[in-house]
């Protein structure tokens, strides 16, 4: 399997954060099942790089939804690697590649600190001016499901004809 552990994960998704981020020739080497395997498009994929600073202007609800859409799953506390939580004006984040979350303190819609912190004691570990979420699965929930919508119903189409579905009830 491909990035069959959380580190080789961590891995792959900054490795296209990097594709996608730096315009620069490269030598990739990999599976040959992973050119197979599918990817977002290059935009999508851009689009779901959360990139964050101190005194950044961005909204909330704006950042829940771009976390939601890259595959973290909200909780109710931060105690796993993709998963993030709100409280009040603070938005917990535990990224795959990071050791420990990310906590960002948010006055008004303005950035005020970002830290990684400890998750059993909540105490700072570490203040820090920017952080970069990637996202969390390959699998991005953007808009554009239209056209996965008409490849499925194409394909139920052609389907249908060939199974009778047809049941007498009595």
């Amino acid at each position: 399997a491909i990035a069959s552990t959380p580190t080789m994960y961590a891995r792959q998704m900054e490795t296209l954060a990097d594709i996608v981020l730096n315009n620069k020739p490269r030598v990739i080497i990999t599976h040959p099942t992973a050119l197979v395997r599918y990817l977002p498009s290059v935009e999508t994929f851009r689009r779901h790089i959360i990139e964050l600073k101190n005194d950044q202007v961005i909204r909330m609800d704006q950042l829940k939804k771009l976390l939601i859409e890259s595959g973290y799953r909200q909780a109710s506390r931060v105690d796993q690697p993709l998963t993030f939580s709100m409280r009040g004006d603070v938005v917990d984040v535990f990224t795959i590649q990071e050791n420990y979350p990310v906590r960002i303190e948010f006055f008004d819609d303005v950035i005020d600190s970002i830290r990684f912190f400890d998750m059993s004691s909540q105490r700072t570990i570490q203040p820090v001016k920017q952080i970069r979420i990637v996202p969390a699965s390959t699998l991005i929930y953007d808009e554009d499901f239209e056209p996965v919508k008409k490849r499925i119903m194409k394909q139920f189409d052609r389907d249908k004809g060939k199974t009778d579905f047809s049941i007498e009830l009595q």
